[in-house]
């Protein structure tokens, strides 16, 4: 009996040990995540998308630029240059452009993505700024 309860103790503390190791891994995968804004995401990001897929190709939470200004102007973008800059869809001013939920941007260390949703939710226009290497 003893050595019965012995090895389902051992059993136990073996899976105890892979459970902690699986999350560990997971942990440093997670903290190895890109933390930057890139071309390559903003090429993914397709007009008519909504913001959550975006959200997800992006790999980072964006902020929508009325409600959120006090973080858009503490982000990493602020008081960088400009080098490059793309952009999609009309850009014009618009009416309602003003009003939260309207315009999310995304910021990185080298880039940032900007989108325009129209009143269904999705992106009628969108602009990457590749930051200078400061």
């Amino acid at each position: 009996m003893k050595l019965r309860i012995g090895w389902i103790g051992l059993g136990l503390c073996v899976l105890a040990a892979l459970g902690v190791g699986v999350r560990f891994l997971i942990r440093d995968r997670e903290a190895g995540r890109s933390e930057d804004v890139t071309h390559s995401a903003y090429l993914q990001v397709a007009l008519g998308m909504d913001l959550q897929r975006a959200t997800q190709i992006i790999g980072l939470p964006g902020y929508d630029v009325m409600r959120d200004r006090k973080a858009v102007d503490e982000s990493e973008a602020d008081n960088r240059d400009v080098v490059d800059m793309q952009k999609e869809g009309d850009w014009g001013h618009k009416p309602d452009d003003n009003k939260e939920g309207r315009r999310w941007v995304w910021s990185g260390k080298t880039g940032v993505i900007a989108v325009r949703l129209g009143k269904d939710g999705r992106i009628t226009d969108k602009m990457y700024m590749k930051l200078d290497s400061k």
